[in-house]
């Protein structure tokens, strides 16, 4: 089946609905990875999704049976943003609406062209005052990303180098 087709339906369904199907598709609890990934200077990648509102987002999937937080990141930023990264590691974790979404911090090693899909449909690198509308969860995770950088490299709290 087409998967332009199964993404506009997928929007188009209430938020209960979308549930009940990823329970059906994932019968246990899914573990979704969200991506926090820094380039060298220091902005932070977005994807625009054609079925999530806000479309904008940060990158990341469900992970697979077997599969650890940091190899579901690197794989999602390849298949999603064509983005070779390095985890830095998990920095947060929340309980979201159908997922237990676990929070990956990531530096991007290497970056090949760009190229829109079913799910995706552009990508931006952005500074901390740039960023477009975004759910509040996924701010949270960005501020956590921040805290997390400045204190790893001893910065003071205005943390001017991650803005």
């Amino acid at each position: 089946m087409n998967s332009r087709f199964l993404i506009t339906v997928y929007k188009l369904l209430p938020r209960p609905v979308i549930a009940t199907i990823v329970r059906m598709v994932k019968p246990t609890y899914p573990i979704g990875v969200v991506a926090v990934v820094f380039d060298e200077e220091k902005r932070i990648l977005f994807l625009r999704h054609t079925y999530h509102e806000p479309a904008w987002r940060l990158p990341g999937g469900l992970m697979e049976r077997g599969e650890d937080p940091a190899a579901v990141a690197v794989r999602e930023l390849m298949e999603e943003a064509n983005c070779q990264i390095e985890s830095l590691g998990v920095i947060d974790a929340s309980h979201e609406a159908y997922t237990f979404d676990v929070v990956v911090l990531g530096r991007l090693v290497k970056e090949g062209p760009f190229e829109e899909n079913a799910e995706i449909c552009d990508k931006a690198w952005l500074r901390f005052d740039e960023m477009p509308p975004l759910a509040s969860r996924h701010l949270a995770f960005i501020e956590r990303a921040r805290a997390f950088l400045c204190w790893r490299d001893g910065q003071d709290a205005e943390r001017e180098e991650y803005r």
